[in-house]
């Protein structure tokens, strides 16, 4: 509604759309990120990576290594603010 008063339906419209998909995308990817997701497969290689990532964030918090690794679908808002936190293998 203050996105409607604000900027008009049309912009409202593309706001809400934009907010329920990326929260779509990032419920589907959390959730394929701790189970088994038939017809994806352990050998996609965006989902291995998202795993990953998703385990760093886990450990983060478990021991003495920095937190971090938020994003779930994404990496990009762990590059904008900094928690981004890279481990040389």
């Amino acid at each position: 509604m203050p996105a409607w008063a604000a900027a008009g339906l049309g912009p409202a419209t593309a706001l809400s759309f934009g907010l329920v998909s990326g929260y779509l995308a990032y419920g589907l990817s959390h959730h394929a990120t701790h189970h088994a997701v038939p017809g994806l497969g352990r050998n996609n290689a965006w989902l291995a990576r998202r795993r990953r990532w998703h385990a760093l964030h886990h450990a983060a918090r478990a021991g003495p290594a920095p937190l971090g690794h938020y994003g779930v679908s994404s990496g990009l808002w762990d590059q904008v603010f900094g928690t981004e936190h890279i481990r040389k293998t």
